[in-house]
């Protein structure tokens, strides 16, 4: 069978604790998606406060321009591929 991967979008990740979800990704998402057999999620952010947090857990493999959400700007974002141990 294949790998199970798992995407995450910034805005499931929740800004209360450390304000960039370090406990919900650490405690919650990637124990869940590790129960899951999942063996990588993919998560994406165009808040660049968080990027050198992300780098911590996995790999960023692309980035990418997106709208702001009233259409004016352009938003910098990056994905990143963080690895689940098992």
């Amino acid at each position: 069978a294949g790998d199970q991967v798992g995407k995450v979008q910034r805005d499931h990740v929740d800004d209360r604790g450390q304000g960039i979800g370090q406990r919900w990704l650490k405690e919650v998402i990637i124990p869940y998606y590790g129960k899951l057999s999942f063996t990588d999620i993919y998560l994406s952010s165009s808040h660049p406060k968080s990027f050198g947090f992300y780098e911590k857990f996995g790999k960023e493999i692309a980035s990418y321009t997106s709208a702001s959400d009233n259409g004016l700007l352009t938003r910098e974002g990056k994905c990143f591929r963080i690895a689940i141990e098992k």
